[in-house]
């Protein structure tokens, strides 16, 4: 596990055998399981056929083929101009044809039975018209704004006003049950660390640079927001805080599309955002293409007050940050044949901030006046860029719902890190007074590539095998040099220097076997993942090697009490490795008394997730869930008590449960006024041991948010969001209550575009405050974010609106790419 990872590295590690050979054997064995199938294959049918609305011929209206009894979509295609289709090399079976189009209600046939061979030509299919006008009032029938699933939690986001005219940032941040902080990071149901997945892809990057990529992706582009607490066998099994998987909306007919949306926003300082997308298919090539763009400057402030054992310091920070981030994409879909397509997607994202920190400290004996004054100024200027190179091919086999896809995958990261800083400090005692000033480089090179298959084959008795294989390579560098300023000369520190190599390779394989008995589905999955890990500091001489095994089941099953009442359950075990910058044993100085360490002995976490809900006529449910994480980590901020320092250190905790329940309840009070509200409460339990204390404690906390939408005369709409957590505490750490109002109003015209004015966080408390009360360890903070401002944008979606875009496929590497940072 030394060499670099390369495309030529990855490929040359795939087709050698000594130690992929389960995964080699498993691919061989699909591909010629897919190849069989194929040459077993019998002649093909046709189904044609003609879509009309008050007798007129509907032109790129969506046409699928679903098989039955599942609905899987066998086929899918638009109508051409006299609203005709026609369903080619059609397997012998039984089916349903759906048609779908803008503005009318979708209408399915009867079950079509087709034969070996068969020319089946249908009756018109006949739309209507699903919009209606009521006093000035236009009312179109829309999805819910939660829907709550099987196996997820979907929130429609592309019903929601703020999708109109905000970011997906601010889609993520009304998301239920999801709590962010003010540097961006997630947490979801007392569960931190939740990552986030768009369109299948996972985005690991920092908590800020996720949050600054979210915002330059444009709301208006999103169709819904799923939150998966306890992801089945066939996703990686990383994170045990549950998945938010972003999905985008995608067009249905061929031809030309694209939005362009460029919003203004004030808070402190101003900002401006520009975004633009393009789809354009024809005949079997797909192409699209993305730009988002975000320029502005931000302003956090940090206050924190240390009860050192001899000296109290009212330390306040200010944070300033000029910040240019851009996200792109390009890609293309080519379709072989009806059955086969290949891709390649290409993506980019970049950005640049220029950080300034003016920190100051009064230090104090308790009960006397200031001992000392200190000033911190700190500048960083920091550079990151994250590529992904993807290759793909999906094979349908002639199965009804079998397939055969692989994805090869290349991603490399970058990114640098230039500080400088000068510390003044003046005592009562002039003669003591002392100025100090650092200066370091911080460099990070990250490359990981992937390879992994995927088979789905249908069975006998409405059974459903799935099974897959995947490999993934990781190799990261980390570089750090130190300098003391002296005379205004750089000077290496070479006990501050440090080099950190890191490697990583896991091989997996999954399957899962799904089914119907009657009134009970059900779905058993198992995954398992081998792990080899190799850390090593310049500074140290001892490597940190990890070889492990671990076992991933998963079990799903739902009950159909009556048409109007379902029972779900679901079990889950899954894992969380620490981001390659917490094995990091680098010191990095954040101001001569304010560092940051990693750990490289950092064990991985493990979680066993219980779930169970009621649903009650596909809208309302309660949802009750059990998890247990063994060997959890976090960054924790420790007091040294001997040099008044604070360390932020990543350590391994003591187990703990987390017990939660939630409730979902929609709302139509009129035809113009609905609700949704939901409304969750967890208690987090540990038995704590830390620094040869022990504490043990029981704390429970309440989360709800409610959306309330609007339709207003003249084409307005008015939609507010509400939400409140009350006080929750992680660790040694305790947390005060947020609380969000925001509002925004939308003006349509009539060519399609929009104008929407929101304002966010009105009342400014979404701004937490949080303690540390431990022997020894005392500390008060809090911290503020521009969360309140206010944003105009403007939205134009131009072409055809019924393009079918990019085919959602998950990328190979989307859980290592997440550890980057």
């Amino acid at each position: 596990m030394n060499r670099r990872i390369s495309p030529a590295f990855l490929l040359s590690a795939l087709l050698s055998g000594a130690r992929v050979a389960p995964l080699a054997a498993l691919v061989l064995a699909l591909l010629l399981g897919g190849a069989a199938a194929a040459a077993r294959r019998p002649a093909g049918g046709t189904i044609r056929g003609q879509v009309l609305s008050a007798g007129q011929p509907v032109s790129f209206a969506t046409v699928a083929l679903l098989a039955v009894p599942d609905s899987a979509v066998v086929l899918a295609l638009t109508t051409k101009e006299q609203g005709r289709f026609e369903f080619a090399d059609v397997p012998a079976g039984t089916y349903w044809v759906r048609v779908s189009f803008i503005a009318y209600r979708p209408l399915t046939t009867p079950q079509i039975t087709l034969a070996p061979g068969q020319a089946l030509t249908l009756d018109a299919l006949s739309l209507q018209p699903s919009t209606v006008a009521l006093g000035g009032v236009t009312v179109t029938g829309s999805k819910p704004l939660i829907e709550q699933k099987a196996d997820r939690l979907v929130y429609n986001a592309g019903s929601s006003q703020t999708a109109a005219g905000g970011s997906a940032w601010d889609l993520v941040r009304t998301t239920p049950g999801v709590i962010t902080s003010a540097q961006g990071a997630l947490s979801l149901a007392g569960k931190q660390g939740v990552q986030v997945m768009v369109n299948n892809r996972l985005r690991r990057l920092s908590a800020e640079e996720l949050a600054e990529y979210l915002k330059a992706l444009p709301g208006n582009t999103v169709e819904s927001i799923e939150v998966i607490s306890n992801p089945p066998a066939n996703y990686d099994a990383e994170g045990t805080a549950g998945l938010l998987n972003i999905i985008t909306k995608h067009r249905d007919d061929a031809g030309l599309n694209g939005t362009t949306r460029l919003a203004l926003e004030q808070g402190i300082y101003p900002k401006v955002t520009g975004a633009a997308n393009l789809n354009y298919r024809r005949d079997k090539l797909n192409l699209y293409a993305s730009y988002g763009g975000t320029n502005g400057k931000y302003r956090l402030n940090e206050s924190a007050k240390l009860f050192y054992e001899t000296s109290v310091w009212d330390q306040h920070n200010t944070v300033t940050r000029n910040a240019t981030s851009h996200t792109g994409s390009v890609g293309a879909d080519y379709y072989l044949s009806p059955r086969n397509v290949v891709g390649v997607l290409l993506e980019v994202s970049a950005a640049n901030r220029k950080v300034y920190e003016d920190i100051r400290a009064t230090a104090f004996r308790p009960g006397l006046a200031p001992d000392s004054l200190l000033r911190t100024d700190v500048t960083n200027g920091i550079n990151t860029v994250l590529g992904s190179v993807n290759a793909n091919f999906r094979h349908e086999l002639a199965t009804k719902g079998g397939s055969l896809s692989f994805d090869l995958d290349y991603t490399p990261y970058r990114s640098r890190n230039d500080q400088a800083a000068r510390n003044v400090t003046w005592r009562a005692r002039p003669d003591n007074d002392r100025i100090s000033e650092f200066a370091s480089a911080n460099r990070q090179r990250t490359d990981i590539g992937s390879f992994k298959a995927d088979y789905v084959l249908p069975l006998p008795h409405q059974l459903l095998l799935e099974s897959g294989a995947k490999l993934s390579l990781v190799d990261t560098d980390y570089d750090l040099r130190f300098d003391n300023i002296i005379d205004r000369q750089k000077v290496n520190d070479p006990t501050k220097t440090n080099q950190f190599r890191y490697h990583e390779a896991i091989q997996a394989l999954y399957a899962t076997l799904s089914g119907s008995a009657g009134k009970l589905n059900a779905k058993l999955g198992l995954r398992t993942e081998y792990t080899q890990t190799a850390g090593r500091s310049s500074a140290s001489t001892t490597a940190v090697n990890r070889d492990y095994l671990r076992l991933f089941p998963t079990v799903f099953a739902q009950y159909k009490i009556s048409d109007d009442q379902q029972l779900k359950f679901s079990y889950g075990v899954r894992i969380n490795r620490p981001s390659y910058s917490y094995l990091n044993p680098f010191v990095y100085y954040m101001s001569p008394y304010v560092t940051a360490a990693g750990n490289p002995y950092l064990r991985p976490s493990l979680s066993h997730t219980v779930e169970g809900t009621y649903f009650f006529k596909n809208k309302y449910s309660v949802s009750v869930s059990y998890q247990r994480v063994l060997d959890p980590f976090m960054q924790l901020a420790q007091l040294h008590n001997e040099t008044n320092q604070v360390a932020f250190i990543r350590l391994n905790t003591n187990p703990r449960n987390i017990y939660s329940a939630s409730v979902i309840v929609p709302a139509e009070i009129t035809k113009y006024w609905k609700i949704n509200a939901v409304v969750s409460a967890y208690a987090r339990q540990e038995n704590l041991t830390y620094l040869a204390a022990r504490q043990s404690y029981v704390k429970p906390t309440i989360t709800a948010t409610a959306v309330n939408s609007f339709l207003l005369p003249k084409s307005l709409s008015l939609e507010s969001f509400v939400g409140y957590s009350s006080s929750y505490r992680e660790f040694v750490q305790e947390y005060g209550p947020q609380f969000d109002f925001s509002v925004s109003l939308r003006k349509k015209f009539e060519n399609r575009s929009s104008l929407t004015l929101a304002a966010s966080d009105l009342f400014f408390t979404n701004a937490p405050r949080y303690s540390t009360n431990f022997p020894n360890q005392r500390g008060e903070y809090y911290n503020t974010r521009e969360s309140r401002n206010v944003r105009l944008s403007y939205a134009y979606p131009f072409g055809s609106q019924k393009i079918k875009s990019r085919r959602d496929r998950t990328t190979g590497n989307q859980e290592e790419r997440g550890r980057t940072n």
